[in-house]
């Protein structure tokens, strides 16, 4: 009897972590956007970060936090943190997860978003033209297609990055997504990137899905600064940063985004 009661555990075990591995819970947790961090949940300690993290498996239930907050920080040093929360949180089986971290409160505030096991379904990204003068640089007037001034020869006016530019279309982000999986090497996929980025506008969430396609920290770096200019919400452009595996790699990002 004891034997077969042992057995029965056993299998319950089993059973059990097999349905956890085969639905596990995510986190997406956004802190100042402005901010170096580190955090420890269940006593491990995670790789710096700025502004925002996130965990791809997170085990549901109870897990113990603790956020550091740098004061001054250097890629490289050995940097001066404060102890900015100390606490639980709870992660819903099977769900991913929205976590906003409120300093003045010292509180985590979690939402659902929706169940990991249905794919999310990415943003309608619009086919309508952006308006010329909401993408002009700084001290340019609007500028007339056959304006022979600034015709360069190429259908691109000298420049202007934003010139006759349309926000990538639903489908074309997803062909563009299929060619960059189709294709080997980070050095090819960089190309195919490059080239999208030339002939349209992005959203930072667009750039960062690009960026989860490839392999390398350097290549993402490029293709990084290279899609910066192209972006229609540059505030936003923090949220790329998970994408890095070093740190050195967002701050030459950083160091890019601050010269522009």
């Amino acid at each position: 009897m004891k034997i077969q009661f042992t057995l029965l555990l056993a299998v319950a075990s089993l059973l059990f972590s097999i349905q956890s591995k085969a639905c596990e819970s995510s986190l997406f947790l956004q802190m100042d956007k402005s901010e170096w961090y580190s955090i420890e949940i269940d006593g491990e300690l995670y790789p710096d970060f700025y502004g925002s993290i996130s965990f791809e498996k997170m085990p549901s239930g109870k897990s113990r936090v603790k956020i550091y907050k740098y004061l001054n920080y250097k890629v490289g040093y050995k940097n001066e943190d404060n102890l900015i929360y100390k606490g639980w949180i709870e992660i819903p089986y099977c769900q991913n997860v929205y976590g906003e971290f409120n300093e003045l409160d010292a509180y985590i505030r979690l939402k659902k978003m929706e169940e990991t096991n249905k794919p999310a379904p990415l943003p309608d990204y619009g086919t309508e033209p952006i308006p010329d003068d909401e993408f002009q640089l700084p001290g340019d007037g609007p500028r007339d297609v056959y304006d022979d001034d600034n015709y360069n020869g190429n259908n691109d006016f000298d420049n202007d990055p934003y010139s006759r530019k349309n926000m990538i279309s639903k489908q074309g982000f997803f062909e563009l997504r299929d060619d960059v999986l189709n294709t080997d090497h980070d050095h090819n996929k960089k190309r195919i990137i490059e080239y999208a980025i030339d002939y349209h506008l992005f959203s930072s969430a667009l750039v960062r899905e690009l960026l989860h396609l490839l392999d390398h920290d350097h290549t993402k770096v490029e293709i990084a600064k290279y899609a910066y200019r192209s972006v229609v919400d540059p505030e936003n452009y923090n949220m790329i940063f998970p994408e890095f595996v070093h740190d050195h790699s967002v701050q030459q990002v950083l160091d890019h985004m601050r010269r522009r």
